[in-house]
């Protein structure tokens, strides 16, 4: 599975009566029950293609032009992502949210231990980088500030996985 499938698998998961929930915001948001595949698939498309246009585009414009587009950029993709997403799934129903753990715990099972495990380390790399340019550049200080806060919460969501995929694989070693 490739990393743009992985994410968007996450937001999707199959509930006990077989029925396919997608959750929009991931782990922050309530599910819809998806009842024509047809949908499903646009969905998935949607999100794959909508995850690839995001990210070249915010390093695009982060690289050609600076960072400070991002704050017009982003919020605009995710009012373009609402709009769309909700125009699909308007006349599905919501399913009761689950806790945020469970939820959590649904979203992590999509990513293999290893995975995990670079992501982690390639977060703390980027916080040390971070930290350096903040330090050393004067004129890039804020921007490795932001760094080392952004990655420092990657490292924090990775760390968190890698948590869960312990728990889980001890629980089904306990049964």
């Amino acid at each position: 599975m490739g990393y743009f499938d992985s994410l968007t698998e996450n937001h999707f998961k199959t509930d006990f009566e077989g029925r396919s929930i997608y959750y929009r915001w991931g782990v922050l948001g309530k599910g819809y029950v998806l009842s024509n595949k047809t949908v499903e698939n646009k969905l998935r498309q949607l999100i794959k293609v909508f995850y690839f246009v995001a990210m070249v585009t915010v390093i695009g414009v982060a690289v050609s032009i600076g960072w400070f587009y991002e704050l017009f950029l982003v919020p605009l993709l995710l009012v373009w992502y609402q709009l769309y997403t909700g125009s699909l799934i308007k006349e599905f129903p919501t399913v009761e949210v689950s806790s945020f753990q469970e939820r959590l715990a649904n979203y992590f099972t999509s990513y293999s231990l290893t995975r995990l495990w670079c992501m982690l380390i390639g977060s703390i790399f980027f916080v040390v980088a971070g930290i350096l340019i903040a330090l050393f550049d004067s004129e890039s200080a804020f921007l490795g500030v932001f760094s080392a806060l952004f990655f420092g919460a990657c490292g924090i969501i990775a760390f968190l996985g890698i948590q869960v995929k312990k728990r889980i694989a001890q629980n089904e070693e306990a049964r």
